[in-house]
């Protein structure tokens, strides 16, 4: 399953203008498999990053900010799927495997939901589709290590920018061209839904379904719940919008910083 923010399903009416606990009593858990070079860091800009991957490394942070970033984020999908944090139909699942496990803040949530299950995450970032460049094998791997009936699911966002009023700032969507072309140049492509579907389909995996939501920026949702999440975004947003200027755009020669 893939679920998708670039297009949408439904409509969000615009709003008239003007208008922790992460315990977890589940299975122990473990960093006895990890290296020592797992815990090397770098310090660029003024960010922390993980070295284990040199000049190859994701393109986001992995300091205490980030991780702030990263658990809003969580907070807005579940948001943006009213209040769930995954769509395949699981009913009694015996191990569930979180790859991009980030601050581990969605596997805790499903190891709460289900105690029985035994729940592992890895590696420490949360949307990886920035960092990846061989989208074949990852799925490949991904067919490999699903157990035959079990299911697999992707969260992953969309880069494009929609608007209902044709409203898009000029800036903004320099700014996101800027990054696409800087992925391109990283050889990490876009993850639409569309070459999502398709490299899940070649891998082996069957009934393939894309959902398809939309994620609001701003104040400009009517609904006071899908306001939240815009704020959400919005906030989210800016503190992201920091590491990828600097590691994508700069780093790469797209932007010089006029």
């Amino acid at each position: 399953m893939v679920v998708d923010n670039s297009k949408y399903s439904k409509e969000i009416e615009l709003a008239d203008e003007g208008a922790n606990d992460f315990e977890s009593s589940g299975f122990d858990t473990s960093t006895a498999s990890l290296s020592s070079s797992i815990n090397e860091y770098i310090m660029e800009n003024g960010r922390l990053y993980h070295a284990y991957f040199g000049t190859d490394k994701n393109l986001m942070p992995t300091d205490e900010k980030e991780q702030d970033r990263l658990d809003m984020h969580h907070e807005i999908m579940s948001g943006i799927m009213g209040g769930k944090i995954y769509m395949a139909p699981l009913e009694h699942p015996a191990r569930i495997l979180d790859i991009g496990t980030g601050t581990g803040i969605w596997a805790i949530d499903m190891a709460d939901r289900f105690p029985d299950a035994e729940v592992i995450g890895t590696d420490l970032s949360r949307n990886v589709s920035q960092a990846v460049g061989n989208w074949p094998k990852v799925m490949s791997e991904m067919y490999r290590c699903t157990k035959p009936g079990g299911y697999c699911e992707l969260a992953e966002l969309g880069i494009d920018l929609f608007s209902d009023d044709n409203t898009i700032g000029p800036n903004f969507a320099e700014w996101v061209a800027l990054l696409c072309e800087a992925l391109k140049k990283m050889n990490r492509p876009q993850a639409t839904a569309e070459a999502l579907k398709q490299h899940l389909e070649e891998a082996g995996f069957v009934d393939v379904e894309v959902v398809t939501e939309k994620q609001p920026f701003g104040l400009w949702p009517k609904e006071k719940h899908m306001k939240t999440v815009g704020v959400m975004v919005m906030l989210n947003a800016e503190a992201g919008a920091e590491a990828y200027i600097w590691n994508g755009t700069v780093y790469y020669g797209s932007w010089n910083g006029g």
